[in-house]
């Protein structure tokens, strides 16, 4: 019963994640703040089950993949990492901080493959400095960015996990 009821969610979470990812893909490039949305859905299902989170952040990038490329490639590299980091690692551990620090880590690799070896800029600019330099930005810029997510995600979590044991 449980494991059923864990695969529902997760299919639903995957469906949500792919729905907020392809948002700029359908409706245009004035939605792309939407797709920051897409990270919710993965964390909350990796929080309960990181091995469905895994599945589902596999599922995921190949839904968005059947609309937009780059919007698979962004979900890849970006939300979908963040969100799947964040989830598993928050599974692990309550130390709010462990877990900043360590989806900062695997944010700051995942953006520096796509901006670095892949070729698409991250920040939607050329990053000034030294490679060391650059990636000491990218890296202070995802530990902000984890920290605030992480603190939002806990929030809606609990809400969530609230109004599904009250029913």
């Amino acid at each position: 019963m449980v494991r059923t009821k864990f695969l529902t969610y997760g299919g639903i979470l995957t469906c949500l994640a792919a729905v907020f990812q392809i948002i700029p893909a359908i409706l245009g490039e004035i939605f792309i703040f939407m797709t920051i949305f897409s990270a919710f859905p993965i964390y909350f299902i990796s929080r309960l089950s990181p091995k469905l989170g895994l599945i589902a952040y596999i599922t995921t990038f190949f839904l968005v993949l059947l609309v937009s490329f780059h919007e698979a490639i962004f979900f890849l590299f970006t939300n979908g990492a963040l969100g799947i980091s964040l989830g598993i690692f928050r599974c692990h551990t309550s130390n709010k901080v462990i877990v900043s620090i360590l989806s900062a880590l695997t944010l700051t690799l995942s953006l520096s493959i796509l901006n670095f070896i892949i070729g698409i800029q991250v920040f939607g600019f050329s990053i000034p400095g030294i490679l060391l330099v650059q990636v000491c930005l990218i890296y202070s810029f995802s530990l902000v960015y984890c920290s605030l997510y992480l603190k939002v995600s806990d929030v809606i979590f609990d809400l969530i996990i609230k109004v599904v044991n009250a029913t």
